[in-house]
């Protein structure tokens, strides 16, 4: 299950006390937290970036690749406050090239293993 972070404390916490995974195209910032059994997500993209209108689609692709990720891997860890900061996206990326670097974020942060279910 995925929580949301929305409180600017609850990303500078994470920003100064989290750990960091710098992928191709995003950046996870993560810290675990024992409270919960949930894991909670928050997205940071620069208008840099792009318009309104493309930022949110790229923050809806985010969220629904968490969601899929965690339903098609048996080995999950929760307990996370998760920040993804988005450096760039290029018209060219598409939903599967940015499931696949979150993917592989999460693999390196040691928040999933590779254990897949079919």
């Amino acid at each position: 299950m995925i929580g949301r972070l929305k409180s600017k404390k609850d990303f500078h916490l994470i920003f100064r006390e989290g750990k960091k995974i710098t992928g191709e195209i995003i950046t996870i910032y993560y810290r675990k937290r024992n409270e919960d059994k949930t894991n909670r997500l928050g997205i940071s993209i620069s208008s840099k970036v792009g318009k309104a209108v493309f930022r949110n689609k790229i923050k809806r692709w985010i969220r629904e690749s968490l969601r899929s990720i965690e339903k098609s891997y048996n080995k999950i860890f929760y307990g996370y406050d998760i920040v993804v900061s988005v450096k760039y996206v290029e018209i060219k990326h598409d939903f599967y090239y940015i499931k696949e670097s979150l993917m592989k974020s999460l693999k390196n942060a040691k928040i999933i293993i590779e254990d897949e279910l079919n």
